[in-house]
């Protein structure tokens, strides 16, 4: 708390309005630092009494309101005094009310949770006072946000389309402190040779796909959930970073090449180089356990772009777009001069105010500092300060500063790192994760149908996707959580894949009672046969039946489907060289919603494992 939390306090004390519950559960024992002891195992947040109203609201004195998160109260269990386990639904929890949570996101079964919260009053599971308290505050924060106030003892509100900037989209943008906000967050990692502040004399080279991208400058909860499929249109008051170097040398003195091909960089007197992560939010951009902190491993291009225009004799500053401390070692190495951006929004101008010198010929310092530690390591997730061994590349705190000098940081250890956090074992151990909320390089979504059979999806979790004849529908849905489904409509012959683009060694899924497995929701009865597919190189594939195993499933209900490995081995599929981890196809109208695909250890010996029922057809 006093490292990770100390920014949250800050705001608090600054008049912050409103909190969000996160979705995390807390584990710990112990007493706090007042001595009171705590016991707290695996225990939601969402409904915890002690870090919503005793430490929050109690001890720090937040009067705002506390929000949760999507359907979170979903995710609240409890053991009451006796010892029983108890669960809240997503339409019920006295817990979450109790524990300090003023207002609840329900975004489908609100019209339940009104209903039964008022029941729950009623009969004395949540006592009047907390309601009273609850809406007090909602009420306290739109007064002083000025959306209504009290006149004579009644409200009075403006609408909306009355206030003041109404309808002038420049009176919603204080761009001068985000400007500031930007300058006073990034982080100096590198300056070798004082390469920066630059020079505003000279021509200079731009490179990096992310140079001119403010959807990778702004990264998710920008404009969309996701922030995926924005362009820089989308932002018209925004400025990107090329375009801010532009206006700092003028346009003639900046020339841009997004690859860094082609381009003589020695007639350059500097390189700016814009690399970074790809738009994500929550778990949609989660790094797990089969993968690592590699920057290089989800974008090579990246790394590319440097190799091309170091080693030149010109200097060159790399800016890091990102959204978390990653193993960039590579990258580093290959730049003069290293800054931790992380996601700047629409102010291009506040990373040129410090990598420029000011037109008087001074500079703008760096201010900022890391709040978390930078990874030595692909694969050193934790590092804390403080931790018994604590050794990261660049601990909390650090950061560089033009008017303090420094040693060069020198070559970085640029050994080959793992391809995930751990050694892979002979045997799968833990699932396969083929499609969750988002694609991933084992299963690029796609639909198709006879006048196109690959049709990909995309990224974007909002995107709604056919075939040109219409045969095949995707669009986003809901299964489990907030957008983790696509819903396939099919009206006549087509497909819903997962496909990896080439053969992925699989083989340690051979004996150990696998099954694909995937949760889903039948929205429309399937008319005709369904199959279920794993392919391993056209023709190499095996196809499942499991038309009658669908059409036994409820409407509009939750329901999960396994089907043993061994089915799709039984019919020639080679697992060691797997390139279609999940396909699904018919040929009759059929509207199913499909979230959370995998490849489940154990799960053909489960009782519910469907049989093995060859396809009639061979797969598509």
């Amino acid at each position: 708390m006093r490292v990770h939390g100390a920014g949250y306090r800050t705001a608090i004390d600054a008049g912050v309005q409103t909190v969000m519950v996160s979705f995390n559960s807390w584990t710990t024992t112990g007493p706090d630092d007042t001595g009171r002891p705590l016991a707290f195992a695996d225990v939601k947040n969402t409904g915890n009494r002690f870090l919503l109203t005793d430490l929050l609201k109690t001890r720090w004195g937040f009067d705002g309101l506390v929000v949760t998160d999507w359907d979170a109260i979903g995710q609240v269990s409890w053991v009451d005094a006796a010892g029983r386990k108890h669960a809240c639904s997503k339409s019920s929890c006295p817990m979450a009310i109790n524990a300090g949570v003023d207002m609840v996101m329900v975004p489908f079964e609100w019209k339940d949770f009104i209903a039964r919260t008022i029941a729950s009053v009623q009969a004395g599971e949540i006592p009047l006072a907390r309601i009273d308290d609850a809406v007090t505050r909602i009420l306290r924060v739109k007064m002083r946000a000025g959306l209504f106030k009290v006149v004579d003892g009644a409200s009075v509100s403006t609408p909306p389309s009355q206030r003041a900037g109404a309808h002038d989209p420049a009176a919603a943008q204080p761009r001068a402190l985000a400007r500031l906000a930007v300058r006073e967050s990034l982080v100096l990692l590198k300056n070798d040779r004082r390469t920066l502040p630059l020079a505003r004399a000279g021509r200079v080279l731009v490179v990096g796909r992310s140079a001119d991208s403010l959807a990778d400058q702004s990264g998710g909860w920008s404009v969309t959930w996701q922030g995926t499929g924005n362009t820089n249109a989308d932002y018209p008051a925004g400025e990107s970073v090329l375009a801010a170097v532009r206006a700092t040398v003028g346009a003639d003195n900046v020339v841009y090449s997004a690859e860094g091909k082609d381009v003589d960089v020695k007639a350059f007197k500097a390189v700016i180089a814009v690399i970074g992560e790809t738009p994500y939010a929550e778990g949609v951009g989660d790094i797990r356990r089969s993968s690592t902190l590699e920057h290089a491993r989800r974008h090579p291009e990246d790394l590319a772009v440097l190799e091309r225009v170091s080693g030149h004799g010109v200097p060159v500053a790399t800016v890091l777009f990102s959204g978390r401390p990653l193993w960039v070692d590579r990258e580093i190495d290959r730049s003069d001069a290293f800054v931790a951006a992380w996601l700047p929004g629409t102010e291009g101008q506040g990373i040129t105010d410090l990598l420029f010198r000011r037109a008087d010929g001074g500079f703008n310092d760096f201010r900022g500092r890391l709040a978390f530690s930078w990874p030595r390591d692909a694969c050193q997730a934790t590092a804390n300060k403080g931790d018994a061994g604590y050794r990261p590349l660049f601990p909390v705190g650090y950061g560089l500063t033009y008017a303090k000098r420094h040693a060069a940081l020198g070559r970085l250890d640029e050994s080959p790192q793992p391809q995930r956090c751990g050694a892979a074992p002979p045997k799968a151990v833990e699932d396969l994760v083929v499609f969750d909320r988002v694609e991933n390089p084992m299963g690029k979504l796609g639909i198709g149908s006879p006048a196109n059979w690959i049709v990909p999806l995309g990224d974007d979790p909002d995107a709604v996707v056919a075939t040109k004849d219409g045969a095949v529908k995707a669009e986003p849905a809901q299964v489990d959580v907030q957008q983790d489904a696509r819903r396939i409509t099919f009206a006549g012959d087509g497909q819903f894949w997962a496909y990896a683009g080439s053969g992925h060694d699989l083989g340690g899924w051979q004996g150990v009672d696998g099954a694909l497995a995937f949760d889903l929701v039948v929205d429309r009865p399937p008319e005709g046969d369904v199959h279920v597919r794993v392919e391993c190189g056209h023709p190499c594939g095996g196809s499942i039946d499991v038309t009658a195993a669908v059409r036994a499933l409820p409407l509009h209900a939750r329901a999960t489907l396994k089907i043993p490995l061994q089915c799709f081995v039984a019919q020639g599929v080679d697992l060691a060289g797997v390139d279609m981890p999940f396909g699904i196809d018919t040929d009759r109208p059929f509207v199913v919603s499909i979230a959370n695909v995998r490849w489940q250890v154990a799960a053909a010996k489960d009782a519910d494992a469907l049989p093995c029922t060859p396809a009639r057809k061979k797969p598509a």
